[in-house]
């Protein structure tokens, strides 16, 4: 997931912790189902995880 957030920011311009911080990811990797309480729509979006179900967001971790 990192990986994906270092991605989309660097073809983005910005830094990588506004499109998710350290804890965020540490959090989304223990736990994918908290990506609405923890992000943004947008930043969401940005890394994949706008799936409808928890299985579907652990599916897309690399």
């Amino acid at each position: 997931m990192q990986k994906k957030r270092d991605q989309v920011a660097r073809e983005m311009g910005i830094d990588p912790s506004l499109v998710a911080n350290r804890q965020q990811l540490t959090l989304l990797a223990r736990d994918p189902s908290l990506a609405e309480e923890l992000l943004l729509p947008t930043p969401r979006r940005l890394l994949g995880l706008s799936a409808s179900s928890p299985q579907e967001v652990v599916n897309q971790k690399e």
